[in-house]
């Protein structure tokens, strides 16, 4: 379930880089972006757990990309085969510039952010589930020391 654990990475990775000035913006526009990429870009969509007990695409991602939206911004507990794993929350609304980025780069660049994104938004489904593809160069300056 290569894309599950790779697509994950990538949306929780990516949840202060967006396309809206705003830094709560942002980071609904960025859960928006990659629950679409992982819905429109996951062939196998499998609805039954795997026998090694990791979850099905369903429970990690939602029925649409509107559950998934709404997941990621929550979070949630899933099984994976007898280990508990919590994914917290974005929690999109309660974003500011003053906690968008972690304390050893605080500096936060909206258009920098609005770059990134686009970046990934223009990504194909081949480089968006391929892990080895580079983040968009902008990435690395959404936040700053």
């Amino acid at each position: 379930m290569k894309y599950l654990t790779t697509s994950l990475v990538a949306v929780l990775g990516l949840l202060v880089a967006g396309c809206s000035a705003s830094p709560s913006a942002t980071c609904s526009d960025s859960l928006k972006i990659q629950c679409e990429k992982i819905h429109e870009c996951t062939e196998d969509k499998t609805t039954d757990a795997d026998a090694d007990g990791t979850p099905d695409f369903e429970e990690m991602f939602g029925a649409s990309a509107s559950d998934c939206e709404t997941m990621l911004d929550d979070g949630y507990t899933v099984d994976f085969g007898g280990t508990t794993i919590t994914i917290d929350g974005a929690n999109c609304a309660d974003v500011t510039k003053d906690n968008a980025c972690p304390e050893a780069t605080p500096n936060y660049d909206a258009g920098a952010a609005k770059d990134c994104m686009n970046g990934y938004d223009d990504q194909t489904c081949a480089e968006f589930n391929d892990s080895s593809t580079a983040a968009p160069a902008a990435c690395a300056d959404v936040c700053t020391a």
